[in-house]
């Protein structure tokens, strides 16, 4: 190492952690310098012990302070008001700092307030983190000197602030102004009802924020918030995050919406509350957590999904389901994806189901879609509703009647969704002037006579599930041959594993994926692969896949970046 250029020694430090850094420091007289200086750049504490010996350390040699970069405060528990008052010396004098994360922030606050004045004196924060916030954090935005790119207040909605708190010192910071990702949880607007008793005027009330075009990214994540609010206030947004959003105000179904969106992340349900009309170029769907707070049933998930396939036309598609859909939503689905050039789809390891899905899905799927990329991920772990019939033809309404193109209004004096959180929209999604009705024979009590049919589960002495690779070797290979005989568009096919656990140690044994596959007059290319991102990278570099747009690196490789390593053909 002492043959390098000092540029290359710098980068090889950089990538040591604080605590190799520190061992280097004191292992090599030549090298003491630049370790020293990473030892302290990037910390992270937590307990009151080590909070205190740390902040103890960093005020023993004031200079210390001027190496410290990025600072993570977590568990923060037990963390006494002594303690608190010696961080927020450290932060006063860290005027170097680009970073800070801290953990129960709204504690330490009233711990010792002088903590809040040491945070909002910082000059040059890049990132800040505030978890399990409230009224005293979320109003250090209104005097906050930094003007950070990427922002996280994360509001628990717990004892210490049930009924959450009044987000405006946030929205209507000028530490706002140059935020690029902005991350929040626990934003209810129905707080602002303080101002009136009347709710459209609380609404109204919002038009005072001023819009942030330059916020790139968002993450929403247990509000309330109406989704024509969101659009003004954020313009020019790419990239949105849900998770359990309500729509208090019931926003209209003809707002404006954005003109195009490069990714969306959601559950089911938050489409359905949250009709999002413009065209995405990446949408991952996830199964509704909270079925049954949400108002949410089996029917109303098809519906949804085909609906957001309908309006949003992604060329990248994510569907993560946990249902064993009949046949009649692959049909719909199939002839609504036809724009999708990449798609990822998730299965049950349930035999029945599995040979129903080879036997009848696959065809259908053959018949309408024009995939370059098919990522099947395979299910290990028996899901929850493993009890329920698998056979997809003798499955009926959980919830009474519906339909499955035009999701069913609820009855007068229903109510849908969590009340606590306030009323959620009750208007129906549109049909599409498809066939809509959905009818099967059979009785919701014959769902019994499904039990058992899952695979047989391996479990470690510790009682936990434990990989079976043959099982899913036997699965993928079953899969393969029916995916490339009638899926003809595919260059490449991916049968992926998922696993509640870690299962990068499995990939080794799978070596079998990297082969070529030809069947049926049609060859395709098996590639490993744990997430979507790498499929998007073999559908960028795939011939023929000009259409396929991808807006930012960090979601696929650049399609003319031959040197990029993303493959694993």
């Amino acid at each position: 190492m002492l043959q390098l250029n000092d540029d290359c020694v710098r980068l090889v430090i950089k990538l040591l952690s604080s605590p190799d850094a520190r061992q280097l420091a004191l292992t090599s007289k030549y090298l003491r310098g630049l370790a020293y200086k990473r030892a302290h750049e990037d910390v992270e504490v937590s307990c009151e012990e080590q909070t205190r010996a740390y902040c103890k350390y960093m005020l023993g040699e004031p200079r210390r302070m001027d190496f410290l970069r990025q600072f993570t405060l977590a568990y923060a528990t037990d963390v006494k008001a002594e303690t608190v008052g010696l961080l927020a010396k450290v932060l006063k004098n860290a005027t170097g700092l680009h970073g800070l994360n801290l953990d129960r922030i709204e504690g330490l606050l009233r711990l010792d307030p002088t903590l809040g004045h040491a945070i909002t004196e910082l000059p040059g924060l890049e990132n800040l983190i505030l978890h399990d916030g409230g009224t005293l954090s979320i109003d250090l935005f209104s005097r906050l000197r930094s003007r950070p790119a990427y922002v996280n207040h994360y509001h628990s909605l717990g004892e210490l602030h049930r009924f959450g708190v009044d987000h405006t010192p946030l929205f209507t910071s000028p530490a706002l102004v140059n935020v690029s990702c902005l991350c929040i949880n626990g934003f209810l607007a129905q707080e602002l009802g303080f101002l009136s008793e009347n709710r459209q005027q609380t609404s109204i009330y919002m038009d005072s924020w001023k819009p942030l075009p330059q916020l790139q990214r968002l993450d929403l994540h247990n509000t309330d918030a109406p989704l024509r609010q969101i659009v003004r206030l954020f313009p020019n947004l790419r990239i949105l995050s849900l998770a359990h959003v309500r729509d208090v105000f019931r926003s209209a179904q003809d707002i404006e919406h954005w003109q195009s969106l490069d990714y969306v992340l959601a559950q089911v349900g938050d489409i359905y509350t949250w009709r999002i009309k413009c065209p995405v170029n990446c949408l991952i769907l996830q199964y509704t957590v909270d079925r049954i707070q949400k108002g949410m049933n089996e029917r109303r998930e098809y519906s949804t999904i085909l609906w957001a396939i309908r309006h949003m036309r992604p060329i990248i598609l994510s569907l993560d389901m946990d249902l064993a859909a009949p046949p009649e939503f692959w049909h719909k689905f199939a002839r609504k994806a036809r724009e999708v050039k990449c798609m990822e789809l998730e299965l049950q390891v349930s035999g029945e189901y599995l040979r129903f899905w080879k036997d009848e899905v696959l065809p259908i799927l053959g018949q309408f879609l024009d995939v370059l990329c098919l990522k099947i991920s395979v299910e290990y772990k028996k899901p929850e509703s493993s009890g329920r019939n698998i056979q997809p033809e003798r499955r009926a309404a959980e919830h009474g009647g519906g339909t499955i193109d035009g999701v069913d209004a609820p009855n007068d004096g229903e109510a849908v969704g969590n009340g606590e959180l306030g009323e959620h929209s009750n208007q129906p999604i549109e049909s599409d002037g498809e066939e809509s009705d959905y009818e099967e024979e059979g009785d919701p009590d014959d769902d019994e006579e499904g039990a058992g049919h899952n695979a047989e589960e391996e479990t470690s002495p510790d009682g936990e599930d434990t990989p079976d690779l043959q099982l899913f070797r036997a699965v993928a290979e079953s899969l393969y041959s029916p995916i490339i005989r009638h899926v003809g568009s595919a260059r490449y096919v991916c049968v992926a594993y998922r696993h509640p656990g870690d299962i990068s140690s499995c990939l080794g044994h799978l070596e079998w994926w990297h082969t070529a596959c030809a069947s049926y007059g049609h060859e395709a290319h098996k590639f490993p692969s744990e997430v979507a991102d790498e499929m998007r990278c073999h559908a960028s570099r795939t011939p023929g896949s000009a259409e396929v747009v991808f807006s930012f690196p960090h979601l696929a490789c650049e399609a003319d970046d031959d040197s990029s390593d993303c493959s694993g053909d």
